[in-house]
């Protein structure tokens, strides 16, 4: 099965929280200073939470709908895209999570439970984000990424600009979360 890969930017965010945790890493450690044991299985646990939570099929939408921006066949050559990419898409069991913990390093002062949420909450903005897809016209987009912008949390906001993470799939690009 080919694999497809591509970046998760924050470019990808419209919004919704759900409940529970990410992880079973204790909530209030700092991500900064985790051990490697922990940092593995944070990284490893949010990967499985972001393959639960974006399908196959969501992942084909987001990689289609920004292609046609201003094409007159936008909507049919979405169309098309997504079913080209059905079934073509998989994940891998488990992501490298090499740079993980050094990325986390840089996050300060924020906590896992910090980092969860907003973790989660960048997964929902993108899943729901599937909805709102093709992009078909510069007033779209535009429209598009001032919505976003009023869902992302500030406190969500604030963790992405101070952490960067990052997963290596194995697939062709890897496959990055919203920067973190």
């Amino acid at each position: 099965m080919k694999r497809v890969g591509f970046a998760l930017t924050a470019l990808l965010v419209v919004v919704g929280t759900c409940g529970g945790r990410v992880s079973s890493v204790d909530g209030n450690k700092q991500v900064g200073t985790l051990s490697p044991t922990d940092s593995s299985t944070l990284c490893n646990d949010s990967y499985n939470y972001f393959r639960v939570q974006i399908s196959p099929d969501d992942l084909a939408k987001i990689s289609c709908g920004f292609r046609g921006t201003g094409s007159a066949t936008c909507e049919a050559d979405y169309n098309k895209c997504v079913q080209d990419l059905r079934g073509k898409i998989s994940t891998p069991a488990q992501p490298n999570c090499t740079n993980f913990n050094a990325t986390l390093a840089k996050c300060g002062n924020i906590n896992v439970g910090q980092w969860e949420q907003c973790f989660k909450e960048m997964i929902d903005i993108m899943k729901s984000a599937t909805g709102r897809l093709p992009i078909c016209s510069k007033d779209a987009q535009l429209n598009w990424a001032l919505d976003v912008q009023g869902k992302i949390s500030r406190d969500c906001l604030t963790v992405w600009i101070g952490c960067s993470a990052s997963f290596n799939t194995g697939t062709q690009g890897g496959m990055s979360p919203p920067p973190m």
